[in-house]
């Protein structure tokens, strides 16, 4: 199980954009600023685990809600300003009917042209494949950046000044976190060993607190079920497929694979420790598992990337005897309300889909109260990220900010230095 969910960390966050990722659970999708964006893999290995490793992925939460069953946003051809293509961020800006007319023109021929490129790349032979990434340099394929380029620019021609940099000021904080975990650019900036354990800190209580949300969404969503719908979702949870299991379990532990407990991987979570009560000495003894866990499978990616025998059956059979000693340094009540815990989450991850809800034969009443609980915790989610947003960039001094700007400028705007072409 532990060595999956690794596989799929590994794939999400090779992306150039790993700290701010998709939330529907497609390794083949990133999100820039809000939203979700097709891209290549291009970073190196030892890049992409430094970049999981430096702290909790930071996903950031939109600012508008968008219930699961409405009219999705224009599918997203490029990162830069890439919440244009969304109607309530159309209309927060006032965006005009000419001007979405030429919008939707500008998504058509950019969709069209990117899957074009794709189609290509995907008639290449594994070996040549492999090659053209290697030619890339860890950067975006060419094409792909002259087509943000075009796409860009063609934004830039319909929307009016003050409509562009709008869209500027909201992304700039998102941007600018996603850049921090990377090793290159904090470097760049002369972010020092202080500051880093700091966006560390505050990376890992804002995942706490967002994992405390989605603890009480799901008691609250419970709650609202009856007795006869409540036994029915055993059957429901069942019939999650197995990449959305681990997915789930992964967005939550905000792909920290150092933290993953054998067995019981939520129990990386602060607020399910809180809720279980754990003792000083248990919290060392799940903690000395976690470590050693981690070690193992660093030593397995090790051994193959020598070329050495896998020991993949080698580690299996630790994780299962690890996930023993777990159930019996937990009490079998720790243990009876870390289940009931982790069977809401999955719950509420079945009743997220319109149809799922259906069949536990949902009242329009009980629709509604799911709506309104819904857009509720999605704004307190968004509270919680633009606060700790607002404290990341505030660990960082003026000239800081000044030059990660400035690189976001270069990367995103085609600017050379703030404010001018």
């Amino acid at each position: 199980m532990l060595r999956t969910v690794a596989m799929v960390v590994f794939a999400l966050v090779a992306s150039s954009a790993f700290a701010i990722e998709n939330h529907d659970g497609k390794p083949n999708f990133c999100i820039v600023g809000e939203e979700r964006v097709k891209v290549l893999p291009g970073r190196t290995a030892s890049d992409t685990i430094a970049r999981s490793r430096f702290a909790p992925m930071w996903r950031p939460v939109p600012k508008f809600f968008q219930a699961t069953d409405a009219e999705s946003a224009l599918p997203v051809p490029s990162a830069t300003y890439a919440m244009i293509w969304q109607p309530q961020w159309q209309e927060e800006i006032g965006v005009s009917a000419e001007q979405r007319k030429t919008l939707l023109a500008i998504n058509t021929s950019a969709l069209a042209e990117a899957s074009d490129q794709a189609v290509g790349f995907k008639k290449l032979s594994p070996e040549q494949q492999q090659a053209e990434v290697k030619s890339w340099a860890g950067k975006s394929a060419p094409w792909r950046r002259k087509l943000d380029n075009k796409i860009r620019v063609q934004i830039e021609s319909v929307l009016t000044p003050q409509q562009l940099q709008t869209l500027r000021d909201f992304s700039f904080p998102r941007y600018a976190v996603g850049s921090l975990y990377d090793a290159e650019t904090r470097r760049e900036i002369d972010v020092s060993p202080h500051q880093e354990d700091q966006l560390r800190r505050i990376a890992e209580e804002r995942l706490a607190l967002l994992q405390a949300v989605s603890i009480d969404q799901a008691g609250k969503q419970w709650g609202m079920l009856t007795p006869v719908q409540q036994a029915s979702l055993p059957e429901l949870v069942k019939c999650q497929g197995p990449t959305s299991a681990i997915l789930s379990i992964a967005w939550e532990l905000g792909f920290d694979l150092d933290r993953l407990v054998p067995g019981y991987p939520m129990l990386a979570a602060a607020p399910v420790r809180e809720h279980l009560g754990l003792s000083a000495a248990q919290e060392e003894q799940l903690n000395a598992i976690t470590e050693e866990s981690a070690a193992r499978r660093e030593n397995t990616r090790q051994e193959k990337l020598s070329g050495k025998a896998a020991t993949s059956d080698t580690l299996s059979k630790w994780e299962a005897t690890a996930k023993l000693q777990v159930e019996a340094i937990l009490t079998p009540r720790q243990l009876a309300t870390f289940n009931e815990i982790e069977f809401r989450r999955k719950a509420a991850l079945a009743l997220g889909y319109p149809e799922k809800r259906e069949k536990v034969g949902m009242t329009e009443q009980q629709f509604a109260a799911f709506q309104r609980l819904d857009k509720e915790t999605h704004q307190r989610r968004y509270r919680i990220d633009c606060e700790m947003l607002a404290r990341a960039l505030g660990s960082l001094s003026p000239r800081q900010q000044e030059r990660l700007r400035e690189k976001i400028d270069r990367k995103f705007y085609g600017k050379t230095v703030t404010g001018s072409e």
